[in-house]
């Protein structure tokens, strides 16, 4: 787990609660949290001992904090303001409203909330801005369902041989026990789907474009996803673009790396392309992208 990602998760965990408010503390001092402590006004500070004002923090420090561990690794979410709009949200709440439930609570609150809403929004919509220069394809077809399945030698590429096959998704999820396939993409002469689950597990399953009567399986490590490369880019906004293999078979998750300064727009200034077999990366700029990638 990256360093990072813990010291932010606790950062916003601490933030959550009555630690950091010297105020409480010394109301605490003087032996007095009436109207110090309560939920939207439905906790009768006034019964509340030290003791249990400090263990019912201690829970939503726990809570955040775990929160804040999924919004990250498991979200994908940068791990800058711009991942973290809804966690502010989270924290301004339990900071405002639950320590201190008052009329310039809630506005402040309110304000916080508007402000971290519309920049997450503006964010969003400066997303789908981005432009990736690669297609996808959603479906391919051939004309007959049947379909043998043998191995090679070494049991490692499972192969679908017929005279002419029907590759759809569940065609694809039958000959090779797979659970789940994404939908195809073209590239370098190959129809690329990506499976996982069942017996074969995770892996690529191509069909050559000129040589549509087989499919092969190659076996992968890694999937096309962004969680798996957060923690080596943690600023910046990264983009899913495709799958992609080379001439050796080789399959390549490739991502857009996009950056942007405060309100302006995205632009892709590299892509990364990650070797789905034993998780090497690297970066390229758009110009000096392997054939393999740029070429149907």
């Amino acid at each position: 787990m990256p360093l990072r990602v813990i010291i932010l998760s606790a950062m916003w965990g601490l933030l959550s609660t009555v630690f950091v408010r010297p105020w409480f503390y010394l109301a605490i001092k003087k032996k007095n949290i009436k109207n110090e402590y309560g939920f939207l006004d439905t906790v009768d500070s006034s019964n509340f001992s030290k003791d249990k004002v400090f263990i019912c923090e201690a829970i939503i420090f726990i809570i955040v904090f775990l929160y804040s561990i999924i919004h990250y690794l498991v979200f994908s979410c940068r791990y800058n303001i711009y991942g973290s709009f809804v966690i502010i949200m989270i924290v301004a709440f339990m900071q405002l409203i639950h320590n201190n439930p008052n009329k310039s609570s809630y506005f402040i609150f309110l304000i916080v909330f508007l402000c971290s809403f519309i920049f997450w929004i503006e964010d969003g919509i400066r997303e789908g801005e981005i432009i990736i220069p690669f297609e996808r394809v959603e479906e391919v077809d051939f004309s007959s369902q049947k379909y043998k399945i043998e191995k090679d030698e070494n049991n490692e590429n499972t192969t679908v041989a017929e005279a002419t096959l029907y590759f759809s998704n569940d065609a694809i999820k039958s000959a090779f026990n797979v659970n789940n396939v994404s939908d195809p993409v073209v590239s370098n002469d190959r129809i690329i789907y990506s499976v996982s689950g069942g017996k074969n597990g995770l892996g690529i399953v191509y069909i050559r474009t000129n040589n549509p009567s087989k499919a092969y399986f190659v076996s992968c490590k890694y999937s096309l996803g962004v969680s798996q490369i957060r923690k080596f880019y943690p600023d910046d906004k990264l983009v899913e673009v495709k799958i992609a293999m080379d001439n050796n078979n080789v399959p390549y998750g490739i991502y857009a790396v996009a950056e942007r300064k405060f309100l302006e727009q995205y632009r892709v200034e590299k892509y990364i392309l990650m070797n789905l077999t034993d998780g090497e990366l690297t970066e390229y700029t758009l110009d000096k992208l392997p054939k393999f990638v740029t070429e149907k």
